[in-house]
């Protein structure tokens, strides 16, 4: 305790960060995980930070969670005014057909392409010759130095392959600060706004692009994405879904050709203090407006979604007892089930409405009806039931037949998901969360930044 309060009351990054370590889990590890933060990012951007958290928070109200979360796009303008763009229906309620799914390898993501010359000067230099300018301009001095920037661990000079009408390609280049939260107040505040929301680990990029310029080819995230803008004017294309709900980590594939000839469903503009959510599985592009004078800047907040933390993991907890088979048939059926790779988060707070357990039941119930005999990679399985203590997976080969999906169908039809199975949600979205919060701060303690 005499630790705890000491870091407290020193604001010291490094004993801050050795208390953190040090303590059990619950309050003093959020508390002090918060200061840490807090220690090692104050000070930075301080004027705009508390502008753009609470800009990045406006999406999540209470008609967000009901209509749009993972279905929707949604766009809040600066004036307070908001719009919802359908992406996996007509807006009438009719399902769009999606892209196939990708194959487990192989597969291309989003062309993020760095320069072959020699690296510029490293982002921590740019920052440090003037500690008191904002994340916005140190990104685009480094934009406008002359010399090519490689990739690294601070960020990379990007371009796409082809612009958003998939019609040639663009040599403008654009930076994309990674991990910004930590490095920049601000970006930290936007993580944090949306982490308040979520109850679960976010991660933050900064784009910082010339007019007319592109940073990566039109594309879909594994992940779901609030955008706010800072500064210039940013064109935003939908494109119609690629899979719905993929789930992190899975490889993506670039979208047909067809699909970026026919144009796309959405187009927004987004100006300064504007914010947009884009759900998981959705092609886009954007590109920085010409017209608008002056180069964009824009944060981007991924939404890190465990496989625990969706449905799949809720009944993985509810079955913690049944057979290994059981669980192999889960992340069997999830592959072809959105239901099964849903967020389970809006369950898990308290005036979030989403999809009651015995929908996502029926759904389940029903792809694991429909799976015949499969092979499941049980150390992917194993990394899936992590949390889930007592339950041993072999690593090799699990091999599951008809049987065994129609036992699955059965136990899940039967899973009591009840306030147990969330309190155990809770408690990785918790630890998912203090993991974010504390990496990001220890390596602002290791880039030793102001």
């Amino acid at each position: 305790m005499a630790l705890l309060q000491d870091a407290m009351e020193t604001r010291d990054a490094v004993a801050l960060a050795h208390a953190w370590a040090c303590a059990a889990p619950g309050d003093d590890a959020e508390r002090l995980g918060d200061a840490l933060s807090l220690a090692v990012l104050g000070g930075l951007d301080g004027a705009a930070a508390g502008d753009i958290g609470a800009r990045a928070a406006l999406v999540g109200d209470a008609s967000f969670w009901r209509r749009d979360w993972e279905r929707n796009a949604r766009v809040v303008a600066a004036a307070g005014s908001a719009a919802t763009l359908p992406c996996f229906d007509d807006g009438a309620g009719a399902r769009r057909p999606a892209a196939p799914r990708p194959p487990p390898a192989g597969a291309l993501g989003p062309t993020l392409a760095a320069a072959a010359a020699p690296p510029g000067p490293s982002l921590a230099t740019v920052r440090d010759a003037d500690p008191g300018r904002d994340a916005c301009d140190c990104a685009f001095d480094v934009l406008r130095r002359p010399a090519p920037v490689a990739e690294g661990a601070d960020y990379v000079r990007a371009s796409c392959a082809r612009d958003g009408a998939g019609l040639g390609g663009g040599a403008a280049a654009s930076v994309v600060v990674l991990g910004a939260d930590a490095r920049f107040r601000c970006a930290a505040e936007a993580r944090r706004a949306v982490q308040r929301v979520l109850r679960v680990g976010c991660s933050v990029n900064l784009y910082a692009t010339p007019p007319g310029a592109q940073a990566l080819d039109a594309h879909y995230d594994d992940h779901c994405v609030f955008v706010v803008q800072l500064r210039g004017r940013k064109r935003w294309r939908l494109y119609g879904p690629a899979l719905e709900c993929p789930t992190l980590h899975e490889a993506t594939l670039p979208p047909p050709p067809e699909l970026l000839r026919r144009g796309a469903d959405h187009a927004v503009t987004l100006a300064p203090g504007d914010v947009l959510y884009v759900p998981r599985g959705v092609y886009h592009a954007a590109t920085a407006c010409e017209d608008a004078g002056s180069d964009s800047a824009h944060v981007t907040v991924g939404v890190d979604l465990d496989p625990a933390l969706t449905w799949r993991g809720a009944f993985h907890a509810a079955l913690r007892d049944a057979a290994v088979a059981t669980h192999a048939c889960l992340r069997r059926a999830a592959e072809t089930s959105p239901a099964l790779r849903r967020a389970c988060l809006p369950a898990l707070m308290d005036a979030a409405p989403g999809p009651t357990a015995a929908a996502v039941k029926s759904a389940a119930a029903a792809a694991l009806r429909a799976c015949g005999s499969a092979v499941v990679d049980g150390s992917a399985l194993a990394d899936d039931v992590a949390s889930l203590a007592g339950l041993a997976v072999p690593r090799g080969a699990i091999a599951v037949g008809a049987a065994d999906f129609a036992d699955a169908a059965r136990a899940v039809e039967g899973a009591v998901v009840d306030a147990s199975v969330f309190a155990s949600r809770r408690a990785v979205a918790r630890a998912v969360l203090d993991e974010s919060a504390a990496l990001s701060a220890f390596y602002r303690v290791l880039g030793g930044g102001a």
